[in-house]
């Protein structure tokens, strides 16, 4: 460990400025080690999904680490560069949600939802976004959300799923929303509003949506007559503003 320098303070004030800075030094350094840590378990567990009977238990335990806002904001990193994992992660998601379908369990529904966010954390992450709006991923997905009422998948799925259209329109690019709204979002949202909307993780989830496209100015300025998105969000917020009178 490196040796903290300090100079003999002159006064009160330079004495607690010293004291501050080395307690500062000291929680970064407990900090990069704790991140370094955390990734290299996180590393460890990925090895793992590919293994059935270790696939649930390794998913939960990243899902737990990833609490830490550090190392959520790097999870993307290592879900996408590990080889094959993402494909791995989708696959075991798809499969899950048709068991769900046919036997709910709490153990199916948790697995669900942690293979989900470590895809949004792709989907998140400012250096592997542009790869997961590239993939079939989105698309996939798209297609799992707009049937899940018909399903009758469970709300904590359907909320994972939402989350991770939310996390890509949070960024407030132009070719994100319009590539999103030409692919159904808008028509998917409303409808499990209007079908889920009495789940307020649901109706929380949908409205951040709805309100993420409204205020993209940039659709304002497209000449794209063919992309009609303000009726829909309109005619979303109506419902879910009757979803919320009614609770």
């Amino acid at each position: 460990m490196r040796r903290i320098p300090t100079l003999m303070p002159s006064s009160p004030a330079e004495k607690f400025l010293d004291d501050f800075r080395a307690e500062t030094w000291i929680r970064s350094e407990q900090h990069n080690l704790s991140l370094e840590s955390s990734c290299a378990e996180i590393e460890k567990q990925l090895q793992l999904i590919p293994i059935p009977n270790e696939s649930f238990l390794a998913a939960h335990r990243i899902a737990e680490i990833s609490k830490d806002q550090c190392v959520w904001e790097v999870l993307g990193q290592y879900v996408w560069y590990s080889a094959g994992t993402v494909s791995l992660i989708l696959n075991e998601f798809l499969n899950v949600v048709a068991s769900i379908e046919i036997r709910t369990s709490a153990r199916h529904i948790q697995h669900a939802s942690d293979l989900l966010l470590l895809l949004e954390s792709v989907a998140h992450n400012t250096f592997t976004f542009q790869f997961f709006l590239n993939s079939e991923i989105p698309r996939i997905l798209l297609t799992e959300l707009q049937s899940a009422p018909r399903r009758r998948l469970p709300h904590d799925v359907i909320v994972s799923l939402l989350s991770v259209f939310n996390c890509l329109l949070t960024r407030k690019i132009c070719e994100i929303h319009s590539m999103l709204i030409r692919n159904g979002i808008l028509d998917a949202v409303n409808f499990i509003i209007e079908r889920e909307g009495q789940d307020y993780g649901t109706l929380i989830v949908s409205l951040s949506i709805l309100c993420n496209i409204s205020s993209c100015t940039e659709l304002e300025r497209m000449n794209t007559p063919n992309i009609d998105y303000v009726q829909p969000v309109c005619k979303g917020l109506d419902k879910a503003l009757m979803h919320i009178r009614e609770t």
